[in-house]
């Protein structure tokens, strides 16, 4: 018989892990990470990152599982972020100009 916890425990994981797929296959498909804020991914790594020993800690299959999916996710598109080639350059009439600094 299924506990109703495990089926709390289940839509969480999948809600939870979703929740971060939309926006790595858009950026993935437009190569544009810049607006993604790399604290906020930094953030979400350390708190997934602690929910996956509190789960190992805890025997909870729901808690590690949901945490190393986001884990992933988020570290992908910390990657997308970091390693984007063009993300300190504009591109004007398929021209590839260094951004201009605005500040003085």
């Amino acid at each position: 018989m299924v506990d109703i916890s495990q089926i709390v425990g289940f839509v969480a994981l999948i809600a939870s892990s979703l929740s971060f797929f939309p926006q790595v296959v858009k950026t993935f498909k437009t190569k544009k990470a810049e607006d993604i804020s790399l604290y906020t991914l930094f953030i979400f790594i350390t708190a997934s990152t602690s929910w996956i020993v509190y789960g190992f800690g805890r025997s909870d299959l729901f808690i590690v599982l949901t945490n190393l999916i986001i884990f992933v996710l988020v570290l992908m598109l910390t990657l997308m972020e970091d390693l984007n080639p063009y993300k300190n350059f504009r591109v004007e009439q398929n021209t590839i100009l260094p951004k201009l600094s605005s500040s003085f």
